[in-house]
């Protein structure tokens, strides 16, 4: 659809990330071309579950209202949900990372997936 579509897109998608965080001390970033990293500090498994869970369905619910895509296309999102619940990680490169495997497992999984640990 070509760069400017792309970047409208992302935009998009920023916005509504940034409206789902659940208070202040959340964030929610573009990381990489099409990636975007939201980070909540001091969230359980369960609650990083449902927020990912919630924003699928957002997003789901945006493509079909803001883009032109033809019946075969739609935007799909991929998730890798990684938390450092119990102290799992030793740093948090190590907690990123994992994530970032997360993230590559859901889409080989054929994309629009949420793959937690």
């Amino acid at each position: 659809y070509g760069h400017i579509a792309g970047d409208r897109c992302l935009k998009r998608i920023g916005d509504l990330l940034d409206l789902s965080m659940p208070n202040r001390d959340t964030l929610a970033a573009r990381y990489g071309g099409e990636e975007f990293a939201i980070v909540l500090p001091n969230c359980s498994a369960q609650t990083a579950q449902l927020l990912a869970i919630r924003i699928k369905r957002h997003l789901a619910q945006l493509s079909s209202r803001h883009f032109v895509f033809s019946s075969n296309n739609r935007l799909t999102v991929s998730m890798g949900v990684a938390t450092n619940e119990n102290h799992r990680y030793e740093s948090k490169e190590s907690l990123l990372d994992a994530a970032d495997t997360l993230l590559y497992q859901a889409k080989a999984q054929g994309r629009d997936q949420i793959c937690y640990l």
